[in-house]
């Protein structure tokens, strides 16, 4: 049984606001993109800019990308780190 791959959305497609962030930050957005499912839109955003320290327009990128991470198996906004 072959095991699926984890996949990441190519980082010459992403806008330079969410290519440019420092590793915690993409970590932060991909955690969050991946395992809240009960957040609004404008609930994560708030979070990722107040708690977080992301740029609200890097966050609001990132919010962009969470309808396809969500229905995407496998699929990650950055590379993850284990």
């Amino acid at each position: 049984m072959k095991v699926p791959s984890i996949q990441t959305i190519p980082l010459a497609e992403l806008p330079a606001v969410l290519q440019n962030l420092p590793e915690h930050s993409k970590q932060q957005l991909n955690d969050s993109l991946l395992n809240d499912q009960c957040s609004s839109n404008e609930e994560m955003v708030e979070f990722w800019v107040t708690e977080c320290g992301i740029p609200e327009d890097a966050a609001k990128a990132a919010i962009g990308y969470r309808k396809r991470i969500m229905t995407t198996m496998f699929l990650h906004l950055f590379e993850p780190v284990f």
